[in-house]
């Protein structure tokens, strides 16, 4: 059953879809982040997470997916 998940998961991710993936990531690090004044330094943080994580689970993700299964 999980294996039937996994496959139909790497079926539906090509390399377009982590590339989207990837270069949402940068925007928020490159754009979201800087944007926030310093005011909103705990939202600055958080869009500097979000922006390390949709980087490196879209990159993550696509290298599971295609070369494990």
């Amino acid at each position: 059953m999980i294996y039937n998940f996994i496959r139909q998961v790497a079926d539906i991710y090509s390399v377009w879809l982590m590339a989207l993936t990837v270069a949402i990531g940068i925007f928020i690090l490159l754009a979201d982040s800087h944007q926030l004044n310093d005011k909103n330094e705990r939202d600055r943080k958080i869009a500097r997470v979000l922006g390390w994580v949709y980087t490196a689970g879209g990159l993550l993700l696509f290298i599971g997916v295609k070369f494990v299964v």
